[in-house]
């Protein structure tokens, strides 16, 4: 709708308020002598026929404004908006009304109240307009009202119009006739608990489909004349056989019964749910952030990676380090240089104070261009040196610590995340991509499909996992994506995934660097602890080598809680009175 501005008789001139709006300053600004006052923010053109015709021609909504002590009247659709308060802002709900009037004689606004002459309630979108002669003690029942406060601009009590500050204010002053309170409540309701309908699907029951009705005067008659549904009282949901046919008649059912009808099924396009976005689109964003000298070859270099599938993470991550290379050598032809230049630059970078991992990417990086960007044979790519190779631990974090992290959300969704993270062992990127249909409830499985080497593989679906999925189906209610993003279309991000594991660690006071991996090496390990063998653990988590699953033996207590210290030896023989110490 479109802004309304208020009008007052000043003297021999008309006074024009409005909120700012440019586009109403402009049409102002076009009448003959019109002029801002700016310590009122107003503005005033002469009062006669002339420019009364001049402004009635803007056809801009209006209201005009008696005195303050005299009753108000209104032209327009909307009550004046005041300025004192913290809740100023109203609700425009209502369709403009064709004006042309004088300002001798303006029409008054309709209303479907009875008459009361010491009384004036208007009621617009979500807030009632009270006019009512000073009276302490009916003054102080008004400040008892839900979201009220007076607005000393133009003389009225600004009240929040709920169910349940009419239902008061009906009581308290009779002001509305039977029907009108009736109708009233009617409206209030449908808007404070709107009539909605939900139709969404689970993993659990296969070739079914559920719906949720709530609101008021929701009506599930038309669902109890379907075959073989049922109805869950603790859930407050309907259970219907799937067809489109019955979806259609569902759907077209509520519409006309004007429920706003809220379908999460999922639908038949595949096309309509991406994991991420496109890889084009994420090479263009990745040029865009490069110097405009190096975009070329840098595309000629992503669009190689791109052609031999290799990973959205690894695109990036080569890109950048061979980035970093090409500024190295400023102007030179990377394809012109020796063997020796390459070394010494990255022996600059190994003093850089950069990790092990960090300088086999840069390695990788510079490897992968000669190799295979332009095949350059008389490279001796073998003369480049690789650092050493460290052996580091990974993060563990004690079962008590996984069960207080666990506890420190009541975010379902996010629950469901960490328990999937940490019940599965998958890597974050597995989590991201997996599918509802990807989800076998009856063998308590997830199949992981694409994983790190593109391989597949099942997990195992626990029965606390699954109690915790009913859970988030029943309340997020997703279409393609086990954990999908707000449009509904791309899958959660990893970014998202991170913070909430990071949030969840400073809650549950853990100092050390918690992320969705420490998960999968808490997964493994306290398997590992609770005797689980070493070569199923590597089957659950999808290593190639079981080389890489032994990491796991050197931080499990598995073994070393057998094994006796020398010190606890010598406290056996201490308590055996065979020596003393202080």
């Amino acid at each position: 709708m479109k802004q309304m501005v208020y009008l007052k008789k000043a003297d021999s001139q008309i006074c024009i308020s409005f909120e700012y709006n440019n586009e109403i300053i402009q049409k102002i600004k076009s009448i003959p002598n019109s002029n801002y006052v700016s310590n009122e923010k107003s503005w005033y053109i002469p009062y006669d026929k002339e420019h009364w015709n001049i402004f009635l021609n803007l056809k801009l909504p209006y209201t005009i404004l008696k005195d303050n002590n005299t009753s108000l009247q209104t032209t327009g659709t909307t009550f004046p908006t005041g300025s004192n308060g913290d809740n100023t802002g109203i609700s425009e709900t209502h369709s403009e009304s064709s004006v042309s009037a004088s300002m001798d004689d303006p029409p008054h606004a309709t209303d479907i109240r009875k008459p009361v002459s010491a009384l004036e309630i208007m009621h617009r979108g979500v807030w009632y307009y009270i006019k009512i002669h000073y009276n302490e003690n009916e003054v102080q029942w008004l400040k008892k009202l839900d979201t009220s406060w007076w607005n000393s601009t133009f003389g009225t009590w600004n009240i929040k119009a709920t169910v349940l500050n009419t239902e008061k204010i009906q009581e308290r002053y009779q002001y509305w006739d039977d029907n009108a309170f009736e109708q009233l409540i009617n409206l209030l309701k449908s808007v404070e608990d709107p009539y909605i309908v939900e139709l969404f699907c689970s993993p659990e029951y296969q070739g079914y489909f559920f719906i949720r009705i709530k609101g008021y005067n929701a009506d599930v008659s038309f669902l109890k004349c379907i075959a073989e549904r049922d109805y869950d009282a603790e859930t407050r949901k309907w259970k219907i056989p799937y067809s489109e046919e019955i979806l259609s008649r569902i759907i077209e059912h509520y519409q006309a019964k004007n429920a706003k009808v809220i379908n999460r099924i999922r639908k038949n396009e595949a096309s309509l749910y991406q994991k991420f976005q496109s890889q084009e689109h994420k090479q263009r964003l990745l040029l865009s952030k490069l110097a405009a000298k190096y975009t070329s070859i840098i595309q000629n270099y992503s669009d190689t990676m791109i052609r031999q599938h290799y990973s959205w993470n690894s695109i990036k991550l080569y890109s950048f380090a061979f980035y970093q290379f090409l500024r190295s050598l400023g102007d030179i032809d990377p394809s012109k240089i020796s063997a020796e230049k390459v070394n010494n630059y990255l022996s600059i970078r190994s003093k850089e104070n950069m990790s092990e991992s960090q300088l086999n990417t840069h390695i990788n990086a510079v490897k992968f261009y000669y190799a295979k960007v332009i095949f350059l044979p008389e490279f001796k790519i073998e003369i480049i040196k690789r650092p050493r190779k460290g052996h580091y631990l990974p993060t563990i974090l004690s079962v008590q610590e996984v069960d207080r992290l666990l506890s420190m959300t009541e975010n379902v969704k996010h629950l469901a995340i960490l328990y999937t993270l940490y019940g599965d062992g998958i890597r974050l990127g597995e989590l991201l991509s997996v599918r509802i249909e990807d989800i076998l409830w009856d063998r308590n499985q997830i199949h992981i499909k694409s994983g790190k080497g593109k391989k597949d593989r099942y997990v195992n679906l626990a029965e606390a996992q699954k109690s915790i999925l009913r859970k988030y189906f029943d309340e997020y209610m997703p279409q393609y994506w086990l954990f999908e993003g707000q449009d509904r279309q791309h899958a959660y991000t990893g970014r998202s995934v991170e913070q909430v594991v990071k949030n969840l660690a400073r809650k549950a006071n853990i100092a050390r660097r918690v992320t969705p991996h420490t998960l999968r090496h808490c997964f493994a390990t306290h398997n590992l602890d609770a005797g689980v063998s070493l070569p199923y653990i590597q089957k659950m988590l999808g290593h190639k080598d079981i080389k890489t699953t032994l990491i796991y033996t050197h931080v499990s207590t598995q073994r070393l809680e057998t094994i006796q210290s020398p010190l606890d030896r010598l406290k056996s023989l201490n308590k055996e009175g065979k020596t003393e110490r202080l």
